[in-house]
């Protein structure tokens, strides 16, 4: 019975936590994250992107090209529930909720007669800091978790699963094709699958390269290529579009390294994904994919993947399961991309490693049943990892959010855009062009609530506000180069940089 309480118990906390203050939670908005909503908003509306291109594949934004899986999924979401910071947010939601369901589903196949290693797998996806703080912001990032998985899913279907030993069986057929189809949308989800996709299909045809798999290698392999043709339709037209932002976070480029140097970074660059450190103890120093001096997976998953990886050395039937060679396969794969760039270790270009690692976990956690003290050693990792999720939830919803407000940035600046527009300037002005996604995606947010109006429309009698972000540690309100000459009023929201200055007068 308690086995039957727990997976909808989990699950209902699980989607709680992801859903509960979505909007306020990390605090304010990030550039990136009114970027997406403004695509989103447009595309919902009137069809076209913020550079009036019909439904592009890819959204030139900030000087490089945003990956279209999230932004149109947004649309839809707008245009269904409405457009709103929560709804924005919830576009992340949705594809974590939709990640954690396949998963479930995908650890249940592998696994059917053992609802602990469900329970675990539940539990430990669904509360890892990994995953978690991305699930609860508006980055692309967060899609690739949930295509990446229902390719797996459909991979295992597809070589694992027993059906009629006819080569022509639809059933392997079609899951062949899903799979190789779901490969080839990760390229279109998250920017580290461009290079990932690739080798990752080259690893399924390599480990079922027998005679037997040779029809369904080839749905795969058909399938994958049909669905990068837009791909490779949009790089032909612009082949430097999606590499711009990559020039300038790798060192690949940079005529002062040798190819040795290079070489010697990108081991390092490697290995860092793997540390006890990154991994156990600080994880992502940057505030906005982490919540500070916190690891990015429970020790509880890492000392199962190092039984794992004991158990890979010694039992044979773990060396010769080809699906958990593909998996491990994956897994040194998966830290290819982030290893190439400057700032790493980087959760984002690296969270696949945490899916991998968390499978070949529960396959340890599985091997658990078949030693004397399989019951204590049951209970002692379910009370560790549950004592390790409630810690980083706690933390997370109570010691982390007034962190966010410098690593986030926008929070206050629909207060000061709206108390600029209360003014009823001449004109309102943003100093700081950098943040210009804020004007637009605030605008649309104040027009659904009633509370917009263009300051060009006014009587004009007063004089320019200012919108602008105080960058000193102690506020400088003095700005003399803004309103010299008459006084003035400044107003922003207590704790935040965001402020507005309003001319009472014409300049």
């Amino acid at each position: 019975m308690l086995k039957k309480i727990s997976i909808p118990v989990v699950f209902s906390l699980v989607l709680f936590f992801h859903v509960i203050k979505l909007d306020k939670i990390p605090i304010g908005l990030f550039v990136d994250e009114t970027s997406i909503g403004n695509n989103a908003y447009l595309i919902a509306k009137y069809g076209f992107d913020e550079n009036k291109v019909p439904y592009p594949l890819f959204f030139k934004a900030f000087g490089e090209y945003k990956n279209p899986l999230y932004i149109y999924v947004n649309a839809i979401v707008f245009k269904v529930l409405g457009f709103s910071e929560f709804n924005l947010r919830f576009t992340s939601f949705l594809f974590f909720a939709l990640f954690i369901v396949v998963l479930y589903f995908f650890i249940k196949r592998i696994f059917p007669d053992n609802k602990y290693v469900w329970l675990y797998a539940l539990i430990s996806a669904g509360t890892l800091p990994w995953f978690f703080t991305v699930s609860r912001i508006a980055f692309e990032a967060v899609s690739q978790l949930t295509v990446v998985i229902l390719f797996l899913f459909f991979i295992y279907r597809t070589y694992e699963e027993d059906f009629s030993t006819s080569p022509f069986n639809t059933k392997k057929l079609f899951f062949a094709i899903a799979s190789g189809g779901f490969l080839g949308l990760s390229v279109y989800s998250y920017t580290s699958s461009r290079l990932l996709a690739f080798p990752m299909a080259i690893a399924v045809v390599l480990i079922y390269i027998r005679r037997r798999y040779f029809l369904r290698n080839i749905c795969f392999i058909l399938s994958f290529m049909a669905s990068l043709i837009p791909y490779a339709v949009f790089v032909q037209k612009h082949p430097v579009a999606l590499t711009v932002r990559f020039k300038e976070t790798t060192y690949l480029y940079d005529p002062a390294l040798s190819y040795l140097g290079k070489a010697l970074i990108f081991v390092k660059n490697y290995i860092s994904y793997f540390t006890p450190q990154y991994l156990l103890t600080k994880g992502d120093a940057n505030l906005r994919l982490g919540i500070g001096n916190f690891g990015v997976i429970y020790v509880t998953v890492f000392g199962l993947f190092i039984f794992w990886v004991y158990l890979a050395v010694r039992k044979r039937h773990i060396k010769e399961n080809k699906f958990l060679k593909l998996i491990t396969a994956f897994l040194v794969i998966s830290p290819v991309a982030g290893a190439m760039t400057y700032e790493c270790p980087q959760s984002l270009r690296g969270q696949l490693i945490g899916l991998f690692l968390l499978i070949l976990s529960a396959y340890a956690f599985d091997e658990l049943k078949n030693y004397k003290s399989r019951k204590l050693i049951t209970t002692t990792v379910f009370i560790t990892l549950i004592a390790q999720a409630t810690l980083f939830i706690t933390l997370y919803f109570f010691v982390y959010p007034p962190k966010t407000v410098e690593a986030f940035i926008g929070y206050g600046f629909k207060y000061a855009f709206k108390k600029g527009i209360d003014y009823n300037p001449k004109k309102l002005n943003l100093v700081n062009d950098e943040f210009f996604t804020y004007i637009r995606f605030y605008k649309y947010v104040l027009e659904k609530e009633g509370g917009y109006f263009n300051p060009a429309l006014s009587d004009k009698t007063k004089g320019t506000c200012y919108l602008y972000y105080d960058k000193t540690e102690k506020a400088d309100r003095a700005l003399p180069q803004i309103c010299k000459g008459t006084e003035y009023i400044d107003d922003g929201m207590s704790g935040s940089r965001f402020r507005v200055r309003c001319c009472q007068s014409t300049e």
